[in-house]
C-alpha cells in the first residue's frame, strides 16, 4: 500500500459562485447562460442554461491535474464509440481550441471543462428500484466495463495519468480511512466502521493477485445514471467521470452495487439482481464474487468516514450532509449479514459451487424417543392442513401439533428452514421472515438429552448451548444439567428437555437468526445446518423446490399462453383476495381476470366437492342440478331471457352470441371497441382488436 496518504484524501470542493461560472462560461467558452450550482462531493457543478438547451460547467477537485482530465475526455471518446446506445457527457472546446480551461479562482488555479448536459434524471434518492430496473443498472455497468477494458491500448496516453494515488479508489482503503476515521465523532459508530472494514480487507487482501485490473468508471453509482422521464423507460445515460481510474475491475461493480442498498426495499438478497445482470455479459471470476462483498462493505465504510470529513472541513456543502443519512443506510445494509452468508449470496447469484458445513459424528440426542412415531409437520403453503385460511390462525402450528399428539405420535416435528404459510403476512411489502433455521421439537412426555458431540456446555436463557467440534448445538426448551464451561464427552446427558423443544446448530462463532426470509434461507446454510438428523438418524433431506418450472413450462405450454412477469412468483394457493407463492409470500391479487368471488371459497369449495362426489356429465344428461341452476339464473334476469346455453368458457360464449346474433339478424358486420379483446375461438377472435393481443388485429379484422 502506498504511504502518501495526503494525497489521497482530497481537498474540499472550490469555492466558486454561481456568477463567477457565468463568466467563466462566457470569457472561456463564449457563450452566455444562466448558472445554476449542482450538488458534489469535491466537484462543483454548474448546469447552465439558455435558448440553445443545457450544459454542464465541471470545475474540478483542486488535487485533479490537467492530464487526469484529459485522460477522463479521451476516455469518454472511446466509451461513446464502443456503446453508442449509452448516452455521456462530452467536453466542448474552449475559445483557445482547448478542452481543459485553467480558472484562477482567490489565488487557486483551477481547472473547468463544459461538458454536453446529459438530459434526464439520476436515480438517486430513497425511491423504490424494481427488479429489472435493478438488473438493468448491473448490465450497464458490465458493459461500461466492457468498453472500458480497451482503452488503454486504444489510448496509452491514459495510463500514466489513471495510475495514481486516488480516494474512492478501493486498493487504497485500508489508507483512506485510516486518515478519515479520525473525523467520525461517534465512537460505536467509528470503532463498528474500522471493526468490519479491518475484516474486510482482510478477505480482498488474500485474494489480490488474482483480482484483474483495468480502466474503471468509478463512481457508477444511482446518483451518475440517468434515465429519461416516461413509463417503462430504462437507464441509459451515464454521467460524471471525475473517479475514473486504474483499479479492480470488480471494483465497478461493489461500487455500483452499494449504491443500490439504501433503496426502499434494498438488501444484500435484492441487489443480486444487478449482480446477475453484470455477471451474465461480464463474467465474474471466482476470485471477484469472492471479493465482491468485502469490497461493498469497504465502499460503504468509505462513504460514511468520507461524509463526516466533508462535514467538518467544508460545512458548507449540504450535498454531502444530505447524502450522509443513506451511506449509513447503506453501511448498514451491506453489514446487516455475515460475511460468509453475504459470500454465498453472491456465489448463488453467478451459479458458482459452494461447499455447506457438516454435522459432525454424532449420537442421537434424544436417545429415549421412539422416532418411528414420530410425525413431521407440513406448514408449507401446499399443506392440506392450512386450507381454508386456516394458516391465519395464530395457533395453527401449536394445534396441528396438538392433534397429532392425540392422534398417538409419540412427537411432532418441524421441517428444517421451510418456507411456513403460518408465518406468511397480509398487505405487507416486506418478504417474511418465514424459514426457521432449526427444527421445532413437540413431545409428549419430557426427555433427557444427550451431547451430541463432546464440547463445553454454557447455560443461556430458557435453555443451553453446546460448543464443540467447530459447532454450536443451541437447545430452547431444556433445563441444564450442568453450570456453564462444563466439559461434556459425546452421549453424555445434558439437560432434560420440557415438551416443547427448539433445536439450532451452527458454525461456532455465528449468530444464527431464528428465521429469514425465503430468499436468504440458502445462503444461511453456509453456518446454519439441518438439525433433523440429530433427533431421527438417516432420515432424508427435504426435497428441493423445483427450480426447473418455468423452463419446463416454456417447453412445453403454448408460447401464446404467455405469463404475467419476466420472472413470475410460483403461485401455489389462493385465499379471498390473496394470492401465496411457494415461499409463502401473500400477494393482493388484483390482476386475475378469472376469479370473480376470490379464492377457496368455502361455499363454493363445499358445493363443487358435494357435485364432483355425486356426479359430473353433460347438459345432456337429465338431472336435478342442471334444471335447478338454469331456473335460479333465468329468473335474475330481465322478462324475455328465460332460456339458458350452457357453454364452458368466455370465448365460447362469445362466440355462441356471435352465431345467434348472425343467424337472428342476417347480417355479420360488428361493432367492437378498440382495444377490445374476446377470446381465442376463431369466431370471437375476429372481433377482437386489441394489439396487445395481436399486433396486427386492426389490419387483419374481418
Amino acid at each position: 500500500m502506498t504511504s502518501e496518504k495526503f494525497v489521497l484524501v482530497q481537498p474540499t470542493s472550490p469555492q466558486v459562485t454561481t456568477g463567477q461560472a457565468e463568466n467563466f462560461t462566457r470569457n472561456f467558452f463564449g457563450i452566455a447562460a444562466s448558472a445554476r450550482s449542482l450538488g458534489s462531493h469535491q466537484d462543483r457543478n454548474f448546469l447552465l442554461r439558455n435558448s440553445s438547451g443545457s450544459m454542464l460547467l465541471k470545475i474540478s477537485n483542486p488535487a485533479m491535474t490537467a492530464s487526469e482530465l484529459a485522460a477522463q475526455n479521451l476516455a469518454t471518446d472511446h466509451l461513446a464509440t464502443a456503446e453508442p446506445g449509452l448516452r455521456i457527457p462530452r467536453a466542448r472546446f474552449g475559445l483557445d481550441g482547448e478542452v481543459v480551461q485553467h480558472l484562477t479562482v482567490d489565488g487557486q488555479v483551477l481547472h473547468a471543462r463544459l461538458l454536453t448536459f446529459v438530459e434526464g434524471e439520476p436515480l438517486s434518492g430513497g425511491r423504490y428500484l424494481s427488479p429489472p430496473i435493478v438488473k438493468t443498472i448491473g448490465a450497464l455497468a458490465a458493459r461500461v466495463d466492457l468498453a472500458l477494458s480497451g482503452v488503454q491500448t486504444s489510448v496509452p496516453s491514459l495510463a500514466s495519468a489513471l495510475i495514481r494515488p486516488h480516494q474512492w479508489d478501493l486498493r487504497r482503503a485500508p489508507d483512506v480511512l485510516d486518515a478519515l476515521l479520525p473525523f467520525v465523532v461517534s465512537a460505536p459508530l467509528r470503532n463498528r466502521l474500522q471493526s468490519h472494514a479491518a475484516a474486510a480487507w482482510l478477505s480482498v487482501e488474500s485474494l489480490d493477485s488474482a483480482l484483474p485490473q483495468q480502466v474503471i468508471h468509478g463512481d457508477l453509482t444511482d446518483d451518475n445514471i440517468v434515465v429519461l422521464p416516461g413509463q417503462g423507460a430504462a437507464p441509459d445515460g451515464v454521467i460524471d467521470f471525475g473517479d475514473l481510474n486504474h483499479s479492480w475491475t470488480v471494483g465497478e461493480l461493489a461500487v455500483t452495487v452499494s449504491s443500490l442498498l439504501h433503496h426502499t426495499g434494498g438488501s444484500i438478497a435484492s441487489v443480486m439482481a444487478a449482480v446477475k445482470a453484470y455477471h451474465a455479459l461480464r463474467p465474474l471470476g471466482r476470485a471477484e464474487a469472492e471479493a465482491l462483498w468485502p469490497l461493498v462493505v469497504l465502499r460503504s465504510a468509505m462513504l460514511v468516514a468520507s461524509g463526516h470529513h466533508i462535514g467538518s472541513t467544508d460545512p458548507g456543502n449540504d450535498y454531502a450532509a444530505d447524502n450522509l443519512g443513506h451511506e449509513i443506510t447503506i453501511f448498514e445494509r451491506a453489514t446487516a449479514r455475515p460475511p460468509t452468508v453475504a459470500a454465498a449470496l453472491v456465489l448463488d447469484a453467478i451459479g458458482a459451487d459452494r461447499g455447506i458445513p457438516r454435522l459432525p459424528r454424532f449420537v442421537p440426542l434424544i436417545p429415549s424417543l421412539n422416532t418411528s412415531a414420530l410425525a413431521t409437520l407440513d406448514f408449507s403453503p401446499a399443506a392440506p392442513g392450512l386450507s381454508g385460511g386456516r394458516w391465519l390462525d395464530g395457533d395453527a402450528e401449536r394445534a396441528t401439533a396438538r392433534a397429532a399428539l392425540s392422534s398417538g405420535a409419540s412427537g411432532t416435528m418441524t421441517v428444517y428452514a421451510q418456507p411456513r404459510l403460518t408465518r406468511a403476512e397480509q398487505l405487507s411489502p416486506a418478504e417474511p421472515a418465514n424459514c426457521v433455521l432449526g427444527v421445532e421439537l413437540t413431545v409428549a412426555e419430557p426427555h433427557e438429552v444427550v451431547a451430541p458431540w463432546g464440547g463445553t456446555v454454557e447455560r443461556t436463557e430458557g435453555g443451553l448451548m453446546l460448543l464443540g467440534d467447530g459447532m454450536r448445538l443451541t437447545l430452547g426448551g431444556v433445563t441444564p444439567q450442568h453450570p456453564s464451561g462444563t466439559e461434556v464427552a459425546g452421549g453424555e446427558p445434558i439437560g432434560r428437555a420440557h415438551t416443547e423443544l427448539m433445536i439450532q446448530v451452527s458454525v461456532a462463532g455465528v449468530d444464527v437468526p431464528r428465521a429469514v426470509t425465503s430468499t436468504v434461507a440458502r445462503a444461511w446454510g453456509t453456518v446454519s445446518l439441518d438439525p433433523t438428523a440429530l433427533v431421527v438418524p438417516g432420515i432424508d433431506a427435504p426435497r428441493a423446490p423445483d427450480d426447473t418450472l418455468l423452463t419446463r413450462r416454456d417447453h412445453f405450454v403454448a408460447a401464446a399462453q404467455e405469463h404475467y412477469y419476466v420472472d413470475p412468483p410460483v403461485m401455489i394457493r389462493g385465499w379471498k383476495e390473496h394470492l401465496i407463492d411457494e415461499n409463502g409470500r401473500v400477494y393482493l391479487d388484483g390482476l386475475n381476470n378469472v376469479t370473480s368471488i376470490g379464492h377457496s371459497h368455502p361455499r363454493l369449495v363445499a358445493a363443487l366437492t358435494h357435485q364432483w362426489n355425486l356426479l359430473n356429465t353433460n347438459s345432456r344428461f337429465h338431472y336435478p342440478a342442471v334444471v335447478d341452476f338454469a331456473e335460479r339464473l333465468a329468473g335474475l334476469l330481465p322478462d324475455g331471457l328465460d332460456s339458458v346455453f350452457l357453454v364452458n368458457s368466455g370465448s365460447e360464449a362469445v362466440d355462441l352470441a356471435l352465431r345467434i346474433g348472425r343467424a337472428w339478424t342476417g347480417r355479420h358486420d360488428v361493432l367492437a371497441m378498440r382495444e377490445a379483446y374476446h377470446g381465442w375461438t376463431d369466431l370471437s377472435d375476429s372481433v377482437s382488436t386489441s394489439i396487445a393481443d395481436n399486433p396486427d388485429a386492426l389490419t387483419t379484422r374481418p
